[in-house]
Formats: C-alpha cells, sequence, structure tokens
C-alpha cells in the first residue's frame, strides 16, 4: 500500500539495492518493484518485494512465472 511504502525506509532501502546490485535507474527500480508487486510478489505487503520474497513467490508459483518470462 501507498501508506506502508511511504512510512517505511525498507521501500528506499529496496529501490538503492535494485540500483546498485542490477545497475537500475531509480525510474526503472520503481517500475522493476512495482511490477514484482503487481504479480502478487510482495508477500507481506509492505509496498515492496524482496529477494526473499519473490524467491518464495517463485517456489509457489514456477508455472506462471515460466509464463511471464517466456511471454517477453
Amino acid at each position: 500500500s501507498r501508506a506502508a511504502r511511504s512510512s517505511s525506509s525498507g521501500y528506499d532501502q529496496r529501490i538503492q539495492q535494485l540500483m546498485s546490485s542490477h545497475g537500475m535507474t531509480k525510474d526503472q527500480a520503481i517500475a522493476h518493484n512495482q511490477s514484482a508487486v503487481s504479480q502478487g510478489m510482495d508477500l507481506n505487503g509492505d509496498g515492496y518485494a524482496t529477494d526473499a520474497e519473490y524467491l518464495q513467490w517463485k517456489q509457489n508459483n514456477p508455472f506462471l512465472l515460466k509464463v511471464l518470462i517466456t511471454s517477453y
């Protein structure tokens, strides 16, 4: 949610992490996070998807992940 995102420094930390680990611009990192959240990867509802949430989501949705990757 926007309230959780704006009140948590965790969101900003995640954006910075995406920028540094994946070489993304801030806009790219924000878009990447929004895409992950919209696909249901934000498992605890805090407004951003961590690597751990992604891995858990991937384990629970192996077919969906394959469809998403191959549909591009």
